[in-house]
């Protein structure tokens, strides 16, 4: 609801009336908070009673985020097992964005007589591989046989065409200005590798998907941050990457994800695992040197599972694919790390005022706690075993984290070979990652290898001219030889709009 224009509100519904009900506070179509109302028999909310809420707990919107580039091309990955309804139903929310998406990929993990196709082709006209829809989209279909929301993930990956690769499961409908907001936050941080959004409830209907949001609500609140591995935000960073965000809205650089492997096949849904890959690549952007923005105004509807059975096998999986991903990143090297934060673990799981614990209400059974936590136990084990069926497919798990050097080069100081300083721990690093510059304004990132603990001219400016396109007017490079211009032809598109 916008905050300027609250009206009245009423509610309703056949059969039972509704308890309660959550608002949430729109400003300039971005959300700035969340309200519940108490319902008596009328089903209504007065206005009034909106603006008095609003005004207890008032929430100054931060400036706009003001991108330093044009928007990147978007492509959206959208994962789906058989439910030809559902995935219909999300891929026109997709559509109904703002600016419109370069493509929709539609990536079928169970493609055996799935009707998903076939409602494609009733629904917008696309019988084959490839198709238009009316906004101009390409809406694409790609079958994945191998088992598991990495593998239908990476399917997506190999196939995207756009700079950015948005991933959303058929579960969901999207905000009309989800892929604006997605888009400018990787145009604003020209160094970010991940944005994610954020994940609303589509209905609270049933006493299940209200546990479900008691327990593992998918909204990080409704401040925009950005995250970097050189500023912790908690005692837990990066380890509990629960606090970045989830995989089904969550958008990548095409470029990053790609360099760091995609989603790990022994991690997500349909693994032993039962999850995680989406926290495992938010722990490894942020360790490649990338930065990671979690933007609320990139907002979903997500629709919570129903049925006491389910609810009990999603709270035992959480808990197997946080161990299962914690036990990945000890073997990746980090074990020393982690057990450092281990107390500050424990008293984040027991404190009812973390996080994690806050919105539970007074009757949340504690049979849940007691699944979690078998689930704890078992991720450890679950992991290794997902990473042997993994291998044996010959799934290989994404690379390793490469240490990398943060550093800045301004072109009007010329390029010339460097010294990059040795790492904290005393080791080198193997790449550097380097913010340009030109005349203190930012032009954009390069990454070259380090060899020993130098960065050489020749790998420098090769990087530059092919990543930036540096042509006659670069900066000259005192008495070495200039860059090269590129060879590549290059188009110009100037828009305009009736000025002459």
């Amino acid at each position: 609801m916008d905050a300027a224009a609250a009206e009245d509100l009423e509610l309703r519904r056949d059969g039972e009336p509704y308890r309660s009900a959550i608002v949430i506070r729109l400003a300039d179509g971005r959300p700035t908070g969340q309200f519940v109302f108490e319902l008596g028999p009328s089903q209504r909310i007065e206005s009034s009673a909106l603006r008095a809420a609003f005004a207890t707990a008032p929430c100054p919107l931060a400036p706009l985020i003001e991108p330093l580039a044009p928007l990147p091309s978007v492509s959206v990955v959208v994962n789906t097992c058989g439910r030809a309804e559902e995935t219909v139903r999300a891929v026109r929310s997709v559509l109904a964005c703002r600016p419109a998406p370069l493509e929709v990929i539609v990536v079928e993990n169970r493609p055996l007589g799935s009707p998903v196709r076939g409602a494609l082709a009733r629904a917008f006209g696309t019988a084959r591989e490839h198709g238009t829809s009316s906004t101009g989209s390409q809406i694409r279909y790609v079958e994945e046989a191998r088992v598991g929301l990495s593998a239908a993930r990476n399917a997506g990956l190999a196939a995207a065409r756009g700079e950015v690769v948005a991933f959303t499961d058929d579960d969901v409908e999207v905000q009309e200005g989800w892929l604006r907001w997605l888009a400018a936050s990787f145009a604003a941080e020209p160094d970010a590798g991940c944005v994610t959004g954020l994940i609303l409830p589509a209905d609270l209907e049933t006493r299940t998907q209200l546990r479900i949001e008691q327990f593992a609500g998918f909204g990080k609140g409704f401040e925009r941050r950005v995250f970097r591995a050189e500023r912790p935000t908690s005692p837990l960073f990066p380890f509990a990457a629960g606090e970045f965000g989830s995989g089904a809205c969550t958008a990548l650089r095409a470029d990053a994800a790609r360099a760091l492997g995609g989603f790990d096949p022994a991690l997500g849904a349909g693994t032993r695992a039962c999850g995680g890959e989406d926290l495992d690549l938010f722990v490894r952007v942020l360790m490649a040197g990338y930065a990671l923005v979690y933007e609320p105004a990139a907002m979903l509807w997500h629709e919570h599972p129903d049925g006491d059975g389910r609810l009990g096998r999603e709270i035992f999986g959480y808990g197997v694919s946080l161990t299962a991903m914690l036990t990945k990143q000890a073997l990746a090297g980090h074990a020393p790390e982690m057990l450092r934060r281990v107390p500050a673990a424990v008293r984040f799981m027991r404190d009812p005022q973390s996080r994690k614990n806050i919105r539970k209400a007074p009757d949340y059974p504690r049979t849940y706690d007691w699944l979690e936590l078998a689930g704890l136990a078992w991720g450890p084990l679950a992991y290794g075993l997902s990473r042997r069926r993994a291998g044996a497919a010959g799934e290989n798990a994404p690379a390793g984290y490469r240490p990398t050097w943060m550093g800045q080069l301004e072109l009007g100081n010329g390029l010339r070979s460097f010294k990059v300083p040795p790492r904290p721990d005393g080791g080198r690093y193997d790449r550097a990652r380097l913010l340009v510059t030109r005349e203190r304004s930012a032009v954009g990132f390069v990454e070259v290898p380090v060899n020993g603990h130098t960065v050489h001219e020749s790998r420098l400016a090769a990087q530059v001219r092919r990543l930036l396109h540096l042509g006659p007017a670069s900066p000259p490079n005192g008495d070495r030889p200039p860059i090269e211009p590129a060879t590549e032809l290059i188009s110009v598109i100037v828009c305009t709009c009736n000025r002459p």
